[in-house]
């Protein structure tokens, strides 16, 4: 790669001795090993470069209960994304309100490491990428209390599951 070979010219550029080149060259190795290994997946919903910049975007319903997990997974991955190039951007979209998120939510919010989009505010910025205005269509287009019966909008109401049927 050309991060690889620039890290390897810089370092065999140093006045150091060849062991302590090694070295370097070995710690250099060591979170790419762990991203190679499987233990850290790099994979995201979507990536596109547009205006020079390159974006990597999640997609999310929402943060609830028990996301420990998958937040660190995904300062894990803005961070390295961000540590790559600095025409990296980390976008997370996120369907429910703000409001409805939890703690899991806020700190991806407040890391820095993720410009982070809710609700309408998440079709406002599609809309700036691709010109298409997504809320506009669902809002026209996606009924979703008028397609199911009425057993299953009750189902959903007495599961406190409408929340999902918000687009």
């Amino acid at each position: 790669s050309s991060a690889e070979s620039q890290m390897t010219e810089f370092v065999e550029s140093l006045k150091i001795e060849k062991k302590q080149k090694d070295k370097l060259k070995e710690m250099y190795h060591i979170p790419w090993r762990l991203v190679d290994s499987g233990s850290i997946k790099l994979s995201l919903d979507l990536h596109f470069k547009q205006n020079g910049i390159r974006y990597n975007c999640d997609f999310k319903s929402g943060f609830s209960s028990n996301e420990k997990g998958n937040t660190n997974r995904l300062l894990l991955v803005a961070s390295v994304y961000k540590l790559l190039k600095s025409n990296e951007k980390a976008l997370l979209f996120v369907r429910q309100k703000e409001s409805q998120n939890n703690n899991y939510f806020q700190t991806l919010k407040k890391s820095g490491l993720w410009e982070v989009y809710c609700a309408n505010d998440c079709y406002k910025k599609l809309k700036e990428f691709s010109g298409a205005d997504l809320r506009a269509w669902l809002d026209k287009n996606a009924l979703w209390e008028d397609d199911i019966t009425s057993a299953f909008y009750s189902h959903l109401k007495r599961n406190d599951l409408l929340k999902y049927l918000t687009w």
